[in-house]
């Protein structure tokens, strides 16, 4: 085949050798913008899919938090409820009852932190040694202005015994969530701590949800009354990666997770990451969350995994590039053969371009003899009418002339030359049907399907370019109706591009013409899919030289028109107000007057 190739281009001229060559760089910029494309589109789903995927998983964190908050509000109305005396055991049948574990998973434990002043932290002490823990104290010791101690924490168990007269109120972090709670009477989040409940092993980032008790049952009105009515505090305890794991308990198959206290993303504000620290993550696709926990803010990140950009990458893109090449090498070799054989048939072409030329002459005299022919029949159809009718007119003038008119002959000539005249202008109706500038026209039974047809002819090709489904339903016993058709052809086919004016920019594009009917009328529906007419619109739309389009659209055949004309056949023109679609409506009576003369449009 090379050596075929290298003969076949050693016939063809320099000149020809640069159109394959052309054709093949251009086939091969048109495969490699195709080739992009689809990678940017194939980008752009993936990027689609993968930010559901992170926000349904930030749904689930946001709805898990709230979950939790409402477990300490039902422990403030327990509180409430029984005074603010609640013992040891009646709090511990309480939150075993809530089944944390199960229905609240991710919760290391609620406990009960007792507001304690500084005079009261002996007695305090004692009142905790005497119901049987000998070795209770408040920790970190140290003389303070008031403390927040953990007298009560369920599940009483492990690490949550570490937590056990633990004074919440001696550390910054935790103090300010406190003060926060007690000022607002809401739930406050802590930042970034390190639990006490933690003992060297497997240590987590946490942190405290804290919810005020006052002595009251409500917060005071003032401020500063606020400290000196609270009771204590209902706290809830988490670890971030028991939490989350509580939260996401399938495996982290699609998306990476990290979540950041406050609103940085600073390495020291990490509170929970599933990669390891050293990890360096390249994700082609991230999605940033900014929530409020419980009026606190956490950064949160998803990162999309190997494992999600592995399964919606597609080789379509790639194998799209490599048939593209093969395909524009192939057809410039088809090409460069095509150059040879037409080298190698330019001799014998020439030789016959006499013949050719005779060829030529003989088929435009072809087309002129078929143009005359045309013309002569067009004139012939007419011609001979009007020869009967000079005839006819001519024999009437004679008998009037010698007073011998007959009034059944002049009945005959007449209604032979009417029908005459009708034959002539259904000839001419069809070249006039939608350029013609009569005066009036008469009511006739017209086929509902021939007006129906002749509206859409003139717009089914620009619809069918432009991507519009026109959809037509008729759903009438009627066949005919007693009107103009043009003129209700012509209001038609302006309804129809009006509403390809609205709709011809959107992405799915359809219009739709009903045809009902009742006992006495006619409904002609035609109705889209593009937005809705704004109010203000709707009650100027029909006035005269009321246009929403810019200058030079349209037929010029406006609304205002339109409806004068079904004035004109007693019928009713209106925009339906009572659908979601923009609907256009023509009624018109199954049976008018036959007197009835109808201006032209135009």
């Amino acid at each position: 085949m090379i050596f075929e190739l290298i003969k076949y281009l050693k016939n063809i001229k320099k000149k020809y050798l640069l159109i394959p060559f052309f054709v093949f760089f251009l086939l091969l910029i048109v495969t490699i913008y195709t080739w992009n494309e689809t990678k940017k589109n194939s980008y752009y789903y993936s990027s689609l899919q993968f930010d559901g995927i992170a926000e349904k998983a930030n749904l689930a964190l946001i709805s898990q938090m709230l979950a939790y908050t409402q477990v300490l509000i039902g422990a403030k109305s327990f509180f409430y409820t029984n005074n603010n005396s609640v013992t040891r055991e009646q709090w511990k049948k309480f939150i075993e009852n809530l089944d944390l574990q199960k229905s609240y998973p991710g919760i290391q434990g609620i406990g009960i932190n007792k507001f304690v002043k500084k005079n009261e932290k002996e007695n305090h002490i004692r009142d905790i040694r005497r119901s049987g823990f000998q070795e209770y104290n408040i920790k970190p010791p140290g003389e303070r202005e008031g403390y927040f101690p953990v007298v009560y924490i369920e599940p009483f168990i492990n690490r949550n015994m570490r937590a056990f007269g633990f004074d919440v109120f001696s550390e910054t972090i935790r103090k300010e969530a406190i003060l926060k709670a007690i000022d607002t009477g809401q739930a406050f989040a802590t930042g970034k701590i390190t639990l006490v409940q933690e003992t060297g092993k497997d240590v987590q980032n946490g942190f405290l949800v804290f919810l005020p008790l006052y002595k009251n049952y409500e917060i005071p009105k003032l401020k500063e009354l606020r400290m000196d009515s609270i009771y204590g505090l209902v706290s809830a305890v988490f670890r971030m990666n028991d939490l989350i794991q509580g939260i996401y308990s399938e495996k982290f198959e699609n998306f990476n997770l990290k979540i950041y206290d406050g609103n940085s993303k600073e390495k020291v504000n990490l509170l929970f990451s599933n990669l390891a620290e050293n990890f360096n993550s390249k994700s082609e696709f991230k999605r940033v969350f900014i929530e409020d926990i419980n009026n606190h803010p956490w950064t949160v990140e998803f990162s999309s995994t190997e494992a999600f950009e592995d399964l919606t990458k597609s080789g379509v893109s790639l194998l799209l590039l490599i048939s593209g090449i093969i395909f524009s090498f192939l057809i410039s070799i088809i090409i460069l053969f095509l150059i040879s054989l037409f080298e190698q048939t330019k001799t014998v072409l020439q030789s016959n371009n006499d013949l050719k030329n005779t060829q030529m002459q003989l088929i435009q005299s072809a087309k002129f003899a078929a143009l005359g022919e045309m013309a002569g029949g067009v004139a012939h159809e007419i011609n001979n009418p009007l020869t009967v009718i000079s005839g006819k007119a001519y024999k009437l003038v004679r008998m009037a002339k010698k007073n011998q008119l007959d009034i059944n002959i002049v009945e005959e000539n007449a209604v032979a030359i009417e029908n005459i005249v009708k034959h002539i202008s259904k000839i001419t109706l069809g070249l006039l049907t939608y350029s013609r500038e009569s005066e009036e026209d008469q009511l006739e039974f017209e086929d509902i399907d021939k007006i129906i047809e002749q509206a859409t002819i003139l717009c089914n090709e620009k619809f069918k370019n432009n991507g519009v489904q026109l959809i037509i339903a008729k759903n009438c016993q009627s066949s005919n109706i007693y009107c103009s058709g043009i003129q209700i052809s012509q209001v038609l086919l302006n309804l129809l591009n009006n509403a390809f004016d609205a709709i011809k920019n959107l992405s799915n594009k359809w219009i739709k013409l009903d045809v009902i009917d009742d006992s006495k009328n006619i409904f002609f529906r035609v109705s889209d899919c593009g937005p809705p007419i704004p109010d203000d619109v709707k009650e100027k739309i029909m006035q005269p030289f009321f246009t929403t389009k810019k200058i030079g659209e349209g037929t010029g055949l406006g609304l205002s028109v339109s409806r004068g004309i079904i004035e004109k056949h007693k019928g009713e023109f209106y925009l339906d107000k009572n659908v979601k679609e923009t609907t256009f409506v023509i009624k018109l009576p199954k049976i008018a007057e036959k007197n009835i003369k109808i201006e032209d449009a135009s």
